[in-house]
């Protein structure tokens, strides 16, 4: 019986499955792709159908289906937008109308492209940012990302202004840093402009590009890093730190007195502010040390200082007072407060003479009366001191700066317009501090363009006459050096040719005995002022006109002379014992070497011919011709030759000695023994 059923049903089966196999056959289509921004009636896919007979339906569409299907297409009827998450997954139904029976059911999953239609955006369009002041450079201080439905990559770039003390920390973040230290009293507030942009910068070609902008406001804010600042003080920039420099205050209270109020004080009351302006936290002010016997005290709050008792000890108290911050008393600074105890004024300082009357004449010039031209005199007297003469009294011009005071004298100090001008003077009492004032009218009458002025023509007149001045002077010296010069040149030649020619002349006894001559070395003397080298010619070359006449007029009768003289004084040279005329190489004598120079020589066998002014060289006129004796005889000629004058030598040997010699009238030539009387001397007189 199961067997029948199963096979009855056998046809069945085989009658299905062809069936099923061709509804699925009925139709299919592919995935659709559309690009948001699409235009009206675009196809999203086409389907497939297994004739044309299979009618298509959706199912279960969405309320807002933006397909439709038109014979075998699906098509958008609106425009898609990728950013509205329009992505869809449509189901179509295909029936066989022939046979309504076979139908099936089919997916199309309809994807949006995006496209770059959107520009990124920030959350807000302006921010504001409080920096404290000297926050650590790279430190983070800000966020500010922008966002874009488009792209997930966006680029920053940052406008500061002014362009101090910020940046980013990458091109890809709106991150805001720190980049420089900031200084709440140097910058108080900066501007910051934050782009992003969707693309780089520039775009790239044919790509659409989105750029989006914020404002950040930022305000510098004061921290709490500087101690109090007593004042006045002179602020001192030390890298990114600032140094409040104070120089204390002072005051006075009179001896043996209490005084009530609070005490004056200079350069003013004691105060203190915050280092920290911006913060400006309140002080409390205290006495730390120098209060001895606790003669003052201080008002915690306000820094006045009143006393307690009188003073009863004169001289100065020196007190250290400390400001500290109320909310860190880790924020303190210190100054001094000198005190001068001092007698108690009876009587203020009074003007002498006032009000005074003057008239200065020119610029740098004292302020004279104008009644009897005499210095005018500032001066206070004070009648508790005796004399009236207040040592601590100063002196002072109010108001201007044209005019100085210079002891008690007024002095006119910088150009001032001419006519009359109203001064006041001041005289402070620096230890008890009283002041009085004094008026002075001073008539000026050529600050600007008179005594001590000049005007440019002025001015170069002078240069031109003192340029002439200074020329004719230069001129002056030039020819005086010229004729100095030129003379001692003539005096030395004319004079050395003169004497040591005379010493050559022949005289009117006969030879001297004991002397022997020669020329040659003379001659070649090295000496180039030596008339042995110079000729005639070389000689009227260096005198002047008138000397080079002279000397050419005498040449030929001095050079005979010298010749003359020179033979008879080869001639009076005695034989000495033991010589002979033949040389040493010859008979074994040792023969004598004379020789005439002008250095001393005391080898044996030399005969020298010196001049005193080599030996003294204030001896100008003495000539010694010394011959080769003993060496103990060079030694004491050596002596001798240190003589002056016409003194005789106490040596043995023969000298020649000079007297005053007049170029005009001749040399006088005096030849003597030294060991023998004077009227063996023979003069020789040779003129030039």
């Amino acid at each position: 019986m199961g067997l029948q059923l199963a096979l009855r049903n056998i046809p069945f089966l085989m009658l299905v499955f062809p069936m099923w196999g061709q509804a699925q056959q009925l139709c299919s289509a592919p995935d659709g792709t559309v690009t948001e921004n699409n235009a009206v009636g675009d196809v999203v896919t086409t389907i497939q159908k297994l004739n044309p007979g299979v009618a298509l339906a959706f199912i279960d569409p969405p309320l807002d289906n933006p397909f439709r299907l038109e014979e075998n297409r699906m098509i958008v009827t609106r425009a898609l937008d990728f950013e509205a998450g329009d992505n869809y997954i449509m189901k179509i139904k295909c029936t066989d109308t022939a046979n309504p029976a076979f139908n099936i059911e089919i997916r199309v999953v309809v994807i949006i492209k995006n496209v770059n239609d959107e520009g990124p955006t920030f959350s807000q369009n302006s921010y504001d940012l409080n920096v404290k002041e000297f926050t650590p450079v790279n430190d983070v201080v800000g966020t500010y990302d922008a966002t874009d439905k488009d792209s997930t990559a966006l680029y920053y770039r940052l406008i500061v202004e002014p362009d101090v003390g910020f940046g980013l920390e990458s091109l890809n973040n709106g991150r805001i840093v720190v980049k420089n230290l900031l200084d709440y009293d140097v910058i108080k507030s900066v501007k910051l402009t934050l782009y992003a942009q969707d693309t780089t910068e520039p775009p790239p070609e044919g790509v659409p590009s989105f750029t989006a902008s914020t404002t950040i406001m930022v305000t510098i804010t004061d921290d709490d890093n500087r101690p109090p600042w007593f004042q006045p003080c002179d602020v001192i920039s030390v890298g990114p730190s600032k140094i409040c420099q104070t120089y204390g205050y002072t005051g006075s209270v009179s001896l043996t007195e209490q005084q009530a109020d609070a005490l004056t004080l200079e350069p003013g009351p004691l105060y203190a502010v915050d280092g920290d302006n911006g913060i400006n936290t309140a002080m409390v002010y205290s006495i730390l040390n120098g209060n001895t016997g606790n003669l003052f005290q201080i008002n915690a709050n306000s820094g006045n200082i009143t006393m307690t008792k009188a003073a009863d000890v004169p001289g100065p108290i020196v007190l250290s007072v400390m400001a500290a911050q109320t909310v860190n008393s880790f924020q303190f600074a210190t100054t001094t407060v000198t005190i001068q105890v001092v007698p108690k004024s009876l009587h203020e300082p009074v003007f002498e003479g006032a009000p005074y009357s003057g008239v200065v004449s020119g610029l740098g010039s004292m302020v004279f009366k104008s009644t009897d031209n005499t210095p005018l005199i500032i001066q206070a007297t004070d009648e508790d001191f005796l004399g009236g003469e207040n040592p601590d009294i100063v002196y002072a011009i109010i108001g201007t700066s044209n005019f100085s005071i210079i002891g008690h004298n007024l002095f006119l100090m910088k150009d001032s317009p001419l006519g009359a001008v109203s001064l006041q003077v001041e005289a402070r009492d620096t230890a008890v501090g009283d002041v009085i004032t004094a008026e002075v009218q001073v008539e000026v009458t050529s600050a600007a363009g008179g005594a001590g002025r000049y005007g440019a023509s002025d001015m170069a007149a002078l240069g031109a006459t003192l340029a002439v001045l200074l020329f004719i002077s230069l001129g002056i010296i030039g020819y005086l050096v010229y004729r100095v010069q030129h003379g001692k040149a003539a005096w030395g030649k004319l004079s050395e040719a003169s004497v040591f020619r005379s010493s050559l002349g022949r005289g009117p006894g006969g030879p001297n005995d004991g002397v022997q001559y020669t020329n040659e070395a003379f001659k070649k003397d090295e000496d180039s002022d030596s008339t042995g080298q110079a000729s005639p010619a070389e000689l009227r070359r260096k005198l002047s006109a008138e000397t080079a006449s002279t000397m050419t007029r005498n040449t030929a009768a001095t050079e005979e002379i010298v010749m003359k003289s020179a033979a008879t004084l080869l001639a009076m040279l005695p034989e000495e014992e033991g010589s002979t005329s033949e040389m040493d190489g010859v008979d074994g004598e040792k023969e004598v070497k004379p020789i005439l120079t002008k250095e001393r020589r005391t080898e044996e066998g030399y005969k020298s011919v010196w001049f005193k002014q080599d030996i003294v060289p204030d001896a100008k006129e003495d000539v010694h011709i010394i011959p080769d004796n003993t060496e103990q005889d060079a030694e004491e000629d050596d002596e001798a030759s240190t003589s002056s004058g016409n003194e005789e030598d106490s040596t043995p040997g023969r000298k020649v000695m000079f007297g005053d010699v007049n170029l005009d009238s001749g040399l006088e030539v005096k030849a003597s023994d030294s060991g023998s009387d004077s009227e063996n001397n023979e003069i020789v007189t040779s003129d030039l």
